[in-house]
């Protein structure tokens, strides 16, 4: 073993600055605390990584597609040939139909009639009540 090894040990920071988008300050240190990945131990709770450390712990992280259909072997696995005829999910037609329907009703404006007792209390004055 010799001393260079560890002139390109990476700190914790330069880790994460680096991978930012594969780890994190605390994923790489509960990784730490589990024992998945090697570090060396610095002055005042430093925490350094070598390279090789580092992607030995990211390649432990890579996930292989597994539904590749361009695949030339014979995975058990045959792409779709045609579409799958079946209705969109929501409302039938029926169920359409009926809540237009209830919905024409609710909102629709009710004709009103001049000669029924109720619109004719409504229409008074309260000189008209005095009078009548």
């Amino acid at each position: 073993m010799t001393l260079s090894r560890f002139d390109a040990l990476l700190s914790e920071d330069e880790v994460c600055r680096r991978f930012s988008a594969l780890v994190g300050a605390r994923e790489l240190r509960k990784a730490r605390q589990n024992g998945e990945i090697a570090f060396v131990s610095g002055k005042k709770g430093a925490v350094f990584y070598h390279p090789e450390a580092v992607a030995a712990y990211l390649s432990r992280k890579e996930t292989v597609c597994q539904n590749d259909f361009g695949n030339t072997g014979d995975t058990g696995l045959r792409a779709p040939t045609a579409r799958r005829g079946s209705m969109p999910t929501g409302t039938t037609s029926e169920s359409e139909t009926l809540v237009a329907d209830h919905l024409a009703r609710k909102y629709s404006k009710k004709p009103e009639t001049s000669s029924s007792p109720s619109s004719v209390r409504r229409t008074r004055t309260g000189a008209d009540r005095q009078t009548a």
